[in-house]
């Protein structure tokens, strides 16, 4: 019998985005996690600003349809394989907090980034590569995108919390653990990204000040949306644990103790 009120399963999509909230806004830890997504949304940020810049400045302003389409198509793809990158780290942290917090302990940003950083370059190209899978799947009518999204749901808390080294065994490992979940995973999914299309779809009508405005190549809009990406980074990094918990918990009777071993390093925890 687990002794602990955080290790017991979620009874479905709401109370699992309660559970969200309450590590985000009531743990007392807020400021960890903006710490853990800025450190790698203001790279991302740069790095997207820099690309729009290159773009603006060589484009033909009174160019078609057709090539407006591709500068969409090519600051788009760029800008998800450079978040998915650099955020699957960031998450990779954020990971180790939220369990952390399941175990009631106090997680300090120094040591839960040090967690990840031993991780650097699996969470690295599994980022780009898991990302990577799903525009392409995007592409063929959207729904296998989804499936892929769905299914690689919890690959960062695989690598940090299972000390998976294997970039394909930690996609194959995600796979088999959401088997059976996936219409749960995909509320908890659709749920939170409604919020964020919301903020991001506001973000455009306050930038769009004409009909023939292409706020995707402003500048100010990209350096905008960095402020909800700050936001929502920590939201979805504490989702995805949260579910990969739900379903360790469902699946592999996780305990306490199985949890504690997982996070715990050659140093130890700090309490």
């Amino acid at each position: 019998m687990n002794d602990n009120p955080m290790l017991t399963a979620l009874d479905g999509a709401i109370p699992t985005l309660k559970r969200v909230g309450t590590l985000y806004w009531n743990s007392g830890t807020v400021r960890l996690f903006f710490q853990l997504a800025l450190l790698f949304v203001v790279p991302a940020t740069a790095i997207v600003l820099a690309l729009v810049y290159a773009i603006v400045h060589h484009r033909d302003a009174n160019g078609s349809f057709q090539e407006f389409f591709w500068y969409y198509v090519t600051i788009l793809g760029s800008k998800s394989l450079v978040q998915a990158s650099l955020v699957a780290m960031a998450e990779g942290a954020i990971s180790v907090a939220v369990a952390s917090l399941y175990l009631q302990r106090h997680p300090r940003w120094l040591l839960c980034l040090k967690k990840a950083f031993t991780k650097l370059c699996v969470l690295f190209f599994t980022g780009i590569l898991a990302e990577f899978f799903v525009l392409v799947g995007f592409s063929f009518f959207f729904i296998p995108g989804l499936l892929l999204k769905i299914n690689f749901i919890v690959t960062t808390p695989v690598i940090v919390l299972e000390n998976e080294t294997s970039i394909f065994s930690s996609l194959l490992r995600s796979w088999n653990l959401t088997k059976g979940y996936r219409w749960y995973i995909f509320k908890c999914i659709l749920s939170l990204d409604l919020v964020y299309w919301l903020t991001s779809f506001f973000l455009r009508l306050l930038l769009k000040t004409d009909d023939n405005s292409k706020p995707f190549l402003s500048l100010t809009f990209h350096l905008l949306i960095a402020i909800p990406n700050a936001v929502f980074v920590p939201a979805f990094g504490i989702l995805k644990t949260v579910i990969y918990i739900q379903l360790m918990l469902l699946k592999e009777d996780l305990d306490g103790e199985k949890l504690a071993n997982q996070i715990d390093d050659e140093e130890g925890h700090v309490p």
